[in-house]
């Protein structure tokens, strides 16, 4: 099945986000500290649940799926180490702080998806040339 305008614009968006989080925080496991291998976006919370915060920094990790991302939906008893690296890594709080941006982030209708394209755009050219 296609991918609807507004999945290939988040798409895009979480690329930009992808790179830019590279730039501000480096390029390894955030949470393990490993070498990147198949690096992608962790959603802290999940995307599905809260997709109003889908796209803001303070919810994403950059993690490598194998073994950190793939143990944290698929092995219940690696997941709780990892949410402990989590609180480690943001703060014992971060759900409830999460939930509560959550809350108060506009709808990522297909204008506010288009706003935050071009302004990660314009993130990833400033960070580059720092």
């Amino acid at each position: 099945m296609a991918k609807s305008k507004r999945m290939k614009l988040i798409d895009k968006c979480e690329d930009l986000l992808r790179e830019i989080l590279k730039i501000e925080r480096g390029d390894e496991d955030e949470l393990t500290g490993a070498p990147p291998k198949m690096l992608g976006l962790f959603h802290v919370l999940e995307k599905e649940t809260y997709p109003k915060i889908r796209l803001l920094k303070a919810n994403l990790l950059l993690v490598n799926w194998f073994p950190t991302h793939f143990d944290w939906h698929h092995n219940f008893y690696k997941a709780r180490d990892i949410d402990l690296l989590i609180k480690q890594r943001i703060g014992h709080h971060y759900e409830q702080r999460l939930q509560l941006l959550n809350r108060n982030a506009p709808r990522l209708d297909m204008l506010a998806l288009e706003m935050r394209h071009e302004e990660l755009k314009r993130e990833l050219n400033e960070a580059k040339k720092k």
